[in-house]
């Protein structure tokens, strides 16, 4: 999906990210929550995104399509 971190991508950098969302309020966990998050498996994130993805599948695909047909309609 487009525009949606995979997991493969989002593992490496949550033992850092985690920490600065929690210091700029950005994430509301506790200290346990945070250490399962940050040992989260590329695996498991795609399949804990999975249906957020597939909701914004169809948005994305209907912006695409209304910018190709802008982009067409200028030409």
């Amino acid at each position: 999906m487009v525009n949606a971190p995979a997991g493969k991508l989002l593992a490496p950098i949550l033992d850092e990210l985690v920490p600065l969302l929690r210091r700029h309020g950005e994430l509301d966990i506790d200290d346990g929550a945070a250490a399962l998050l940050v040992s989260m498996s590329a695996a498991t994130i795609d399949r804990r995104l999975a249906p957020a993805k597939s909701r914004l599948g169809w948005i994305q695909l209907v912006v695409a399509t209304v910018t190709g047909l802008m982009l067409s309609a200028r030409w």
